[in-house]
């Protein structure tokens, strides 16, 4: 869909702060610490060595990176010549090597690693950006792929000018998936507007990922025919991977919901078996509901437990530090104490009209205890 930009066009100015940025992430790469694998041991160590580390960039990513960055486009700005159209041509393929270096940009898992810890977004939240950003880049690219294969194999239906040229007798060996859509087709859109092609395209790929299949752009000669059976094999890979991974977290999304459905289904079940009595039932289901909370700090502090003493006390401080401060002889006490207290106190939870027979501190989370004529809350 490439075709001649003009310097004051926005896609212009678009490309050269998309050099910009490669040719500040191609300068960083000269100075980054990269991990690197030791010979014979186990994970990886951080390579601090400047020489070595420009060594190992200059014969990898260096290459491809500078041609990604050389600006093509100004080169045809000026070069305008006969051969026009077949540098036009020249132009697609060479950009096809800018998506080299988004996937080498995409793929850096200690980018992605450090937006996790940084971020702190829910996976639920994270694997449902990147299914939609991975089909809607899968429909692009093979967008791309589709459409520059009708335009190159295809023959040129605009005139020098850029508008469609009416009546062309296409030659069997110039025919492709673009003549035949637009050709003589009475459509109102044209085959010299770079985003009627894309959306042509587009179109085509959401058919083939999606494996809906309207029938209605096909392709139309042997070269097309491999590049559709190759499209078909990866879009039918990726939906089956995106419907089966979209169907796990949707049913795996909140662990403590997924314990308390099956906990409940469990207890009905074994509750029928036992014919237990209907005016009990409700009780025993009203407590496993509210007991999730319950749930949700038990699952906290198994978690907590795995952590280091340091974290795992800063952690659970940050659990109990505001009832610590109701009670006035902890109000003052310092951290390393509440720490020290926060990992020895257990979690209870109690039914409505249950009575507590604890000989120790106990301090309210959640409810209303009544205590010695007192009625106590939370706090």
């Amino acid at each position: 869909f490439v075709k001649t930009v003009a310097a004051t066009d926005w896609l212009f100015f678009v490309n050269r702060i998309v050099d910009l940025i490669f040719v500040v992430d191609i300068a960083s790469q000269f100075f980054l610490k990269v991990p690197v694998r030791q010979p014979g041991k186990r994970g990886t160590v951080l390579l601090k060595d400047r020489q070595r580390i420009r060594r190992m960039y200059m014969t990898s990513w260096f290459p491809i990176d500078i041609i990604g960055i050389l600006p093509f486009d100004i080169v045809f700005l000026v070069w305008d010549g006969a051969d026009h159209y077949s540098g036009v041509k020249i132009l697609r393929c060479v950009r096809l090597l800018r998506l080299v270096k988004l996937v080498r940009i995409l793929r850096s898992s200690r980018l992605i690693l450090r937006w996790q810890s940084y971020l702190g977004a829910s996976f639920r939240s994270q694997k449902l950006a990147k299914f939609s950003v991975v089909l809607l880049m899968s429909s692009h690219w093979m967008a791309c792929v589709w459409g520059f294969t009708g335009l190159t194999l295809g023959a040129n239906l605009c005139d020098a000018n850029g508008f469609q040229i009416k009546g062309l007798e296409i030659p069997p060996e110039d025919v492709s998936w673009v003549t035949a859509l637009y050709a003589d087709s009475g459509s109102p859109d044209s085959p010299c507007n770079p985003w009627h092609i894309y959306s042509a395209s587009l179109h085509w790929s959401v058919m083939t990922i999606t494996s809906i299949g309207y029938g209605d752009i096909s392709p139309s000669r042997n070269a097309e025919y491999l590049v559709c059976v190759l499209c078909m094999l990866a879009g039918g890979i990726l939906w089956a991977y995106t419907i089966g991974c979209l169907c796990s977290f949707m049913s795996n999304g909140d662990p403590v919901e997924a314990e308390f459905e099956s906990n409940s289904d469990l207890l009905n079940n074994m509750m029928q078996e036992s014919n237990v009595d209907e005016s009990k039932r409700q009780s025993y289901r009203e407590f496993l509901r509210e007991s999730r909370v319950f749930d949700s700090m038990t699952h906290f502090r198994d978690i907590a437990s795995k952590f280091s003493p340091k974290l795992k006390g800063e952690l659970l401080l940050c659990t109990c530090r505001s009832w610590s401060r109701a009670v006035f002889y902890l109000s003052t006490a310092p951290d390393r104490i509440l720490m020290a207290l926060a990992e020895t106190m257990a979690v209870h939870f109690y039914s409505k009209d249950e009575e507590i027979h604890e000989q120790s501190l106990c301090l309210v989370e959640q409810g209303t205890v009544a205590s010695a004529g007192r009625i106590l809350t939370p706090g």
